[in-house]
């Protein structure tokens, strides 16, 4: 008989765990705990691979203490661990290195699955650029089936149902991936826009993006980032997001739009480091004209920012 847990299928379920499982995110003051629904990360950062790997593996016997406290049982075949950064674990003739719980060894992985990304160790975001090229290639396949029964309008309806949203989605985290690498999806969206205007397969697609009035990925990547900067100015955003960004000093007021005194662009020393939010929202922020910049709302940003983007094909 149980005599504990959450009823599995009813309405008052997902929220009863999250209360049970609520506390978990305090088990240590040096982890960072995210969690949403039963998916939970730990993050910790150290400079030196030895103390980390000392102080991640003390501080998950306190998670163990929690979970049997709370008659919780963990998964080991689903947890596993990345190193971002190391390439290579600094040789050590004393011992391994090893992430352990309850005595048994994590096993470590390249890339991992979060909320639809796959996160690769590096942050190259091939992998994850790989898996929505197939999503991709079976849309086209759809998409070319339709072409000779549908009219142009009908087969943007499909373009912005199936192939547009995996564009989107994410893309301010894996958008500004390498040129060589994100190649792959920019061929895709060209033979999209040629299915859907018929156009040869060499056909140039720049006048048939401005035509369709579609985005093209790097102007996909340049509005997501946009939108959020908007968003972060005007407060917008979760309060988890309110780190991502550093605001000048002088800028007192949430719509001082002034040139190169909004924002600091923080230092950085690696190509990954470039590619995050805060190096390059401010960097397209500031080529934004001031009427696009200074829009009443983020309705009508979004309007003039998508405006002012395809203007310039």
């Amino acid at each position: 008989m149980i005599t504990c847990g959450v009823p599995q299928g009813s309405i008052l379920g997902p929220l009863l765990f999250l209360l049970y499982i609520n506390d978990m995110a305090h088990f240590s003051k040096i982890l960072t705990l995210i969690l949403f629904a039963d998916d939970t990360n730990i993050l910790y950062t150290n400079s030196d691979i030895w103390e980390l790997e000392r102080l991640v593996n003390t501080e998950l016997l306190i998670l163990s203490d929690w979970f049997k406290a709370n008659r919780l049982s963990l998964n080991i075949q689903k947890t596993n661990y990345m190193l971002f950064g190391y390439k290579h674990i600094p040789k050590n003739n004393s011992r391994n290195f090893n992430i352990k719980i309850d005595n048994i060894a994590i096993s470590r992985v390249e890339t991992t699955k979060f909320l639809g990304i796959i996160i690769d160790e590096k942050l190259k975001w091939q992998y994850h650029i790989s898996y929505v090229a197939l999503k991709l290639a079976k849309s086209l396949g759809i998409l070319y089936r339709l072409k000779t029964k549908l009219p142009k309008s009908c087969l943007l309806t499909v373009y912005y149902s199936l192939i547009y949203p995996h564009l989107t989605y994410c893309n301010i985290v894996w958008g500004g991936a390498a040129k060589a690498i994100i190649n792959e999806l920019v061929v895709l969206q060209k033979r999209a826009i040629r299915i859907i205007t018929n156009s040869n397969y060499r056909s140039n697609t720049t006048a048939l993006f401005k035509e369709l009035q579609i985005l093209k990925l790097e102007d996909i990547n340049m509005h997501c980032c946009c939108v959020f900067m908007y968003k972060f100015i005007c407060k917008e955003l979760p309060n988890a997001c309110s780190t991502s960004l550093v605001l000048h000093e002088s800028s007192n007021a949430p719509y001082n739009f002034r040139r190169f005194s909004l924002f600091i662009i923080p230092k950085f020393r690696t190509s990954a480091r470039e590619k995050c939010i805060s190096i390059r929202g401010p960097r397209y922020w500031e080529l934004l004209p001031t009427i696009v910049r200074s829009a009443p709302s983020s309705n009508s940003f979004n309007v003039k920012l998508r405006k002012y983007i395809l203007c310039n094909y």
